[in-house]
């Protein structure tokens, strides 16, 4: 186990969780209004306005290693510790994704008077450090963009920092290399494989937001119908931010689940072909988190498709 000086890392994580939370109250960032008739100054202080009460919520810190190694249980534990010690989250911090709804087919707005839903903002960001033997870093990257101003380098610059302890990153099982996934997020369940830790409690905001959704005439995906499962259903769940304009940023592009690599390279082609109307607050249009699923109903038992089988999405 490495040793640190506990008292000075929990000095350090205190200062950077009280300038988090301060910057948090001091609410979101202005939204773009590009694809509305409201002008900017005016959404500003609409979204502002908008806050309807304020939910519990935090920042939670994950570690995995993705190369198939393993990491030891002390070695995890010290490398969030230290991590999270020396992330500094950017002042103002700028909120400017809210979290969304899991798409259905059947849920699509048919008029501009679409029910609101309380929600809150969400915020993630992925980063990938690939470290040698002796536990130095070769590179670091960004896998899963935050769209928070200077999110992700703050977060990269806080790995490195913990990289630079020797022999903190360093595969203990003889392997040359190591790929380690590091995810900061609001959402503290990290999946099969992830150590979790928070680094800060506050309370995020609801805001009324109608949500994104599919827009009317959006093509059918073409999904490979040999992929078709007797009893089971085949699909692929993507998960993406929809910008203010309404497209799909790839940056944000996450896999949650898909049955074969062929529905998901077919889902991946799909998506670009998908035309979305962007959240609103009262009219303003704001980032939103989702979750889309393309699916293919099962074959019966005769091995044909049911008579009102669809093709979702």
């Amino acid at each position: 186990m490495i040793r640190v000086r506990g008292v000075r890392i929990r000095r350090l994580m205190i200062s950077a969780f009280v300038a988090c939370s301060e910057c948090v109250a001091t609410g979101l960032a202005a939204q773009d209004t590009s694809t509305t008739h409201i002008s900017d100054a005016r959404c500003d202080s609409i979204v502002a306005a908008s806050r309807v009460d304020g939910v519990a919520s935090g920042l939670f810190l994950g570690v995995k290693r993705v190369d198939g190694g393993e990491l030891a249980t002390a070695q995890i534990t010290d490398m969030l510790l230290i991590t999270g010690a020396a992330f500094v989250p950017p002042i103002p911090f700028r909120l400017t994704v809210f979290s969304g709804p899991v798409m259905t087919p059947s849920f699509r707005r048919i008029s501009a008077s679409a029910e609101a839903v309380l929600r809150s903002p969400t915020l993630t960001g992925a980063y990938r450090a690939t470290v040698g033997s002796k536990g130095t870093l070769a590179t670091v990257e960004t896998i899963r963009a935050s769209l928070m101003p200077g999110f992700d380098s703050a977060a990269m610059t806080a790995i490195k920092a913990a990289g630079d302890t020797k022999g903190l990153f360093a595969p203990r099982d003889g392997t040359p290399l190591a790929t380690i996934d590091f995810r900061f997020s609001t959402d503290s369940v990290g999946g099969p494989g992830w150590t979790v830790q928070r680094l800060v409690s506050t309370t995020f905001p609801r805001m009324p937001v109608t949500d994104a959704v599919v827009q009317s005439g959006s093509p059918s995906a073409d999904l490979p119908q040999t992929e078709r499962r007797e009893g089971l259903p085949t699909e692929t769940v993507l998960r993406f931010v929809v910008d203010r304009a309404g497209e799909p940023i790839l940056e944000t592009l996450e896999i949650l689940r898909g049955t074969s690599v062929e529905f998901v390279r077919a889902a991946l082609t799909a998506l670009g072909k998908q035309r979305f109307a962007p959240a609103r607050i009262h009219g303003c249009a704001v980032a939103q988190l989702v979750e889309f699923p393309f699916a293919l109903p099962p074959l019966s038992p005769s091995g044909t498709p049911p008579d009102d089988a669809r093709v979702r999405y």
